[in-house]
């Protein structure tokens, strides 16, 4: 049913929205705005050089040239919102400004500081102890032990970049701002912590990214903030000098948790496991080797019983004394260095012990895994060994 203007009188929507309208119009007469406040407008309408905009119920102004982004691109559109000051109130209209001015400016980082507001700040350069950051229109100092959770060896990666902070000095109205962080990420990082113990047991499966080296090992970040040791022996089934050798910084890694605890400062510890994480290579590539094939293999450790040789990644047989006493060219051989490959053959292999033994490559009947154990050696010799295997095979 229509009014006599022809207006959809239902359930009294066109008076309730005209009412509406009117009510905000008559708010936006009463509002009183002073220099320097704060406010949040909706973009109404972008003409050439000015962008109109609604706040409260009143119509404000801003050049659009303070809208410009750090490239000059106008990205805005109408129905955004945008946070302005006020630089002048006439009756019919507020004249409006991006850029807040000086005592705005003061009052909103004061807050921020009270508050511990976080706040935007772009980083524009390194300076000495740390960096230079713009944030309110000001220039602030963010010591270099505040930009990260972890060392900072490469400054110049985050010039540029923009990140919150938190305010944690703000005197001399401006002169002398300090800014953090890591006061954040530390934050963010316990929050992750509690979400992560919560999800996670020893034994879970999970994808990680790698982040940095150590000589024991390497750190992967599986959440963010959160990061899990990666120890050296775990990295894989082949015996490393260092974690450089398997991995790359930011390789993307399946790994396995294999432990979770508190140290003394309460922080998490997380071990993790990528050898742990994929099948054990003995299972399949055992099949693929037989006695008396010929193959090639890098020296891996010197006993005085013998030489450790990898034959395939994580596979690992032993060349015995003996059998390098029997070459021709024992000198030239024994000048070999830790490293290096040599040419050989598969002696014998003892799978339910994960053993193999090696030898020169020469016609022979014998094995110089037999050789090597009829040579006299003791139980103690034995013993010794079998702890070799076991360290270099990572058998469990």
């Amino acid at each position: 049913m229509s009014d006599i203007f022809g207006d959809d009188d239902k359930n009294g929507k066109k008076k309730d929205d005209f009412g509406a309208m009117l009510e905000a119009s008559l708010k936006g007469l009463e509002v009183k705005f002073s220099k320097g406040d704060k406010v949040e407008a909706e973009i109404m309408t972008i003409g050439k050089d000015d962008v109109f905009v609604n706040i409260k119920g009143k119509d404000g102004m801003v050049l659009k040239q303070e809208l410009l982004d750090a490239e000059g691109q106008f990205k805005h559109k109408v129905g955004d919102q945008v946070t302005l000051y006020v630089v002048k109130n006439k009756d019919s209209i507020v004249q409006l400004t991006a850029r807040a001015s000086h005592q705005a400016l003061s009052e909103n980082m004061e807050d921020a500081v009270d508050f511990e507001t976080p706040v935007e700040g772009k980083v524009t350069e390194v300076c000495n102890g740390g960096f230079r950051v713009q944030v309110f229109h000001k220039t602030a100092f963010c010591p270099i032990s505040q930009m990260d959770l972890k060392q900072i060896t490469s400054p110049e990666e985050y010039v540029g970049k923009k990140f919150e902070f938190i305010i944690t000095k703000y005197e001399g109205g401006g002169r002398n701002i300090v800014v953090s962080r890591r006061k954040l990420l530390d934050v963010e990082r316990l929050e992750n912590e509690g979400s992560f113990i919560e999800r996670t047991k020893v034994g879970s499966l999970l994808s990680g990214r790698v982040t940095r080296f150590e000589k024991f090992g390497a750190f992967v970040e599986i959440a963010p903030g959160i990061e899990g040791l990666v120890h050296i022996s775990e990295i894989g089934w082949s015996r490393l000098e260092h974690p450089s050798e398997a991995l790359n910084i930011n390789d993307a890694i399946e790994i396995k948790v294999i432990k979770i605890e508190e140290d003394d400062r309460g922080r998490l510890k997380i071990s993790l496991s990528r050898k742990q994480a994929g099948d054990d290579p003995w299972k399949e590539t055992i099949k693929t080797l037989s006695v008396g094939q010929s193959i090639e293999g890098k020296i891996r450790e010197k006993a005085h019983f013998g030489w450790f040789i990898e034959i395939r990644p994580g596979i690992v047989g032993l060349l015995p004394k003996s059998a390098m006493r029997e070459a021709t060219d024992e000198k030239a051989i024994e000048q070999k260095k830790v490293g290096e490959t040599l040419h050989l053959q598969i002696a014998s292999i003892n799978a339910d012990d994960r053993r193999i033994s090696l030898s020169l490559p020469r016609d022979q009947d014998d094995t110089a895994w037999e050789s090597f154990s009829l040579a006299g050696k003791d139980s103690k010799d034995m013993g010794t060994l079998g702890d070799q295997f076991s360290k270099l095979f990572g058998k469990k």
